[in-house]
């Protein structure tokens, strides 16, 4: 059985909050400056924007969604982790790119994508989980950006 934790860190009435959730939440998610998805012994940290989520900011990927989280479990639940070892993997329009971290970490060669605002955030989030990246439109490396695709 896999093991779900997420805990969100930010802050509420200007105070610090860092909390771990029972279950998803959306309004403490969207809240939170940042995000850790504890699944089994793997973990994930993503920082995200959650004041930037206007069309005019970053849009809808300032921030994780309950779907990514709920897809980043269930690559991890259904398939065997020695798979991951050099599979190539595209996530496409990923936001701040939770599941294209966490198969990175799991041993994929992942290319994580998102319109040019967003890559930024994408970068800060590949240097926060430990991995390299290169900004290229060819697959290579432990997780990278593409802007052309």
């Amino acid at each position: 059985m896999t093991s779900l934790k997420i805990q969100v860190k930010g802050w509420e009435d200007g105070e610090p909050v860092n909390r771990l959730l029972e279950k998803p939440d959306r309004w403490l998610m969207h809240a939170s400056d940042q995000i850790i998805l504890h699944i089994d012994d793997v973990q994930v940290t993503v920082n995200q924007k959650p004041h930037a989520v206007t069309a005019k900011k970053l849009g809808v990927g300032a921030c994780a969604w309950e779907g990514e989280m709920l897809l980043a479990a269930y690559l991890v639940a259904s398939i065997p982790r020695h798979r991951y070892q050099g599979m190539r993997v595209i996530e496409l329009g990923s936001g701040p790119g939770l599941a294209g971290l966490l198969v990175a970490k799991l041993g994929a060669h992942v290319t994580i994508t998102d319109i040019a605002k967003v890559l930024p955030l994408i970068r800060e989030n590949i240097h926060l989980n430990g991995l390299t990246h290169t900004p290229t439109t060819t697959c290579s490396g432990s997780a990278e950006l593409s802007r052309d695709l």
